[in-house]
């Protein structure tokens, strides 16, 4: 039985460029889940990361003619991702409600564990989606998403101290707004 070779981001991105809908295809298949993610943490709606997650997409289709694939794919997909966010929810913001982040039940808690997960998961993103964006770009990516501190610098362009500076003030200010919800359990 011969194994077939996965292809990497950047052999798909190359193929896809060159019109291989396919392979294109296959990158959409392989981080649309993360990218939805992403844009739900950053819009707390479930629609807004809906469209969010398509225009990234349309916008990485139509620019991968043109782009450098010699570079990492992934940060140039998240960069892409969060710029299309933002961009989101300067145009849209006063018309998004936030939602109660969906999670699954731990087999190990009981219901009175599961209540105050889910409140506080509800509180955390309340919380985020109340951080001025040059903080919750970082606090999404780093936290919610497990980027590194360097490839966040590459995504949002900015020195890798400024990025791990923003998630530090990203985090006093969170502790601030949970702060009381520790303190009442």
């Amino acid at each position: 039985m011969s194994r077939v070779k996965k292809r990497t981001d950047e052999e798909l991105a190359r193929l896809a460029a060159a019109g291989r809908k396919r392979d294109f295809g296959i990158l959409l298949k392989r981080y649309s889940g993360r990218i939805y993610n992403l844009a739900y943490r950053f819009s707390g709606n479930r629609a807004a990361a809906e469209d969010i997650t398509q225009d990234t997409f349309i916008k990485v289709y139509q620019a991968l003619p043109g782009a450098d694939l010699e570079r990492p794919f992934k940060p140039w997909l998240y960069r892409i991702a969060v710029n299309t966010a933002v961009s989101y929810l300067r145009k849209v913001k006063p018309a998004l409600n936030d939602e109660l982040i969906q999670t699954k039940p731990s087999k190990n808690k009981g219901p009175d564990d599961l209540a105050i997960d889910l409140e506080l998961q509800g509180r955390l993103q309340s919380a985020i989606l109340k951080l001025p964006l040059k903080y919750r770009r970082v606090v999404v990516l780093r936290y919610l998403e497990n980027i590194t501190f360097h490839q966040i610098s590459e995504i949002l362009n900015i020195p890798e101290g400024t990025a791990k500076t923003n998630f530090q003030r990203a985090k006093i200010i969170l502790k601030r707004e949970l702060t009381d919800f520790f303190e009442t359990k």
